[in-house]
């Protein structure tokens, strides 16, 4: 398998940014605010419930927790998890199949990862967006706006909605105490693939590193290569 253990948490960080609405309206310079930003709001978070059952937290709310032993059809790469949370509805989803599917194929190519494991980081994720949505208010929403510009219209303000992401993420390595970033589980995933573009992910991996490189001010000789 690929060696991802030069893989930092920024650059994982970058690489959710980068899928962001907003990204294009951002500078180099304030790639830093968000992902930092978001890690830290992470980790604040984690402070907070280090140690406590999130289960039992979130149960206590009234948010049941369903494993469903079905796939979302037509949807690639398939849903892992999602929190749904309304005034009728509060409910924790996990799709049982697409984990296991995951996982064999994980440890297939020698990633050290257990169903249970790999289920209990959905759960510390879907936690955090729980806490988000019970506190009404987003993860972007604690970082500066962005100011960005559409045709024909004045100027406008937005939030950085993938900080949220970055911000669960974090807070689940801490939570779960891993010695990985849980996005990279997504991506070893998806190149093993047959419709995944591996130059794809090799081009952002690769400018996820620079990018961070450059903020951080710790540039090094770091690269991409099989292991």
């Amino acid at each position: 398998m690929m060696d991802y253990s030069w893989m930092t948490d920024e650059m994982m960080g970058f690489c959710e940014l980068k899928t962001d609405r907003l990204f294009s309206a951002l500078t180099p310079e304030q790639y830093a605010l968000y992902i930092q930003g978001a890690m830290k709001i992470g980790q604040q978070v984690y402070s907070r419930f280090m140690g406590k059952n999130l289960k039992e937290i979130m149960e206590k709310d009234g948010v049941s927790i369903a494993i469903r032993k079905e796939k979302q059809d037509g949807q690639f790469p398939q849903l892992q998890s999602q929190m749904i949370y309304e005034k009728k509805e509060k409910r924790l989803e996990i799709f049982e199949p697409v984990l296991r599917e995951m996982v064999q194929t994980l440890q297939n190519i020698g990633f050290p990862i257990e169903y249970e494991q790999f289920a209990d980081m959905h759960i510390a994720h879907e936690f955090y967006h729980f806490y988000e949505m019970s506190r009404d208010q987003r993860t972007g929403e604690l970082l500066p706006a962005v100011h960005y510009k559409t045709f024909f219209l004045p100027a406008r303000k937005g939030f950085i909605v993938s900080s949220s992401e970055i911000a669960a993420h974090y807070f689940t390595r801490l939570y779960c105490n891993l010695k990985f970033h849980p996005k990279i589980l997504d991506y070893v995933y998806l190149l093993q693939c047959e419709n995944s573009n591996e130059g794809s992910v090799v081009e952002l991996f690769q400018t996820a590193q620079k990018m961070t490189d450059m903020f951080s001010g710790a540039a090094n000789d770091r690269k991409w290569e099989d292991a």
